[in-house]
């Protein structure tokens, strides 16, 4: 497991807040497209694609997945469901029950962290969902993560990046 204390996202978090960034980031994408409540950047070759309400992209080598969406308060399970369920359908499987919850708070951003563990066709991965508290009441930046240990290490410059880029329009 990637950092029993931390997680998968609070680790990457906790990284880029205290090293910095490496990576070529490529453009500034509106979360969501419509009335943005906060700024991504994503690397070129990660190849971003716009969605309902935010952004999805994988690393180079097809081992990491996040999506970063905006969400309501009220409609966070919902999200998360709907994200299990999504990427159930590509063969991720999450055991709810390993749930861990944290709060931190990085570049002055209050981020809660919901981290999980699970299997893959490839073996044991994490599954992470953190929001980002916005200035809009009620209001979330939504980050999933999928990965094993070993993809996050490789692309923590790149992950660090994206997390790092995140900047509140509202």
């Amino acid at each position: 497991m990637i950092n029993k204390k931390l997680g998968f996202a609070a680790t990457v978090l906790l990284s880029a807040a205290i090293f910095g960034t490496t990576g070529a980031i490529a453009k500034v994408f509106s979360i969501p497209e419509a009335d943005a409540i906060a700024t991504v950047n994503a690397p070129d070759d990660w190849e971003p694609s716009v969605i309902d309400d935010g952004i999805e992209m994988n690393s180079p080598d097809n081992e990491i997945y996040v999506s970063i969406e905006s969400v309501k308060a009220d409609k966070i399970s919902d999200a998360v469901a709907e994200s299990v369920k999504v990427l159930g359908e590509q063969g991720l499987e999450i055991d709810l029950s390993t749930q861990k919850a944290s709060d931190k708070e990085v570049n002055g951003m209050k981020i809660h962290n919901l981290e999980y563990t699970g299997k893959d066709d490839d073996g044991p991965t994490e599954f992470s969902v953190t929001l980002v508290e916005t200035r809009v009441p009620d209001q979330f930046v939504m980050f999933t993560f999928w990965g094993s240990e070993d993809a996050q290490k490789t692309n923590e410059a790149a992950l660090s990046a994206i997390l790092q880029s995140v900047q509140l329009t509202k």
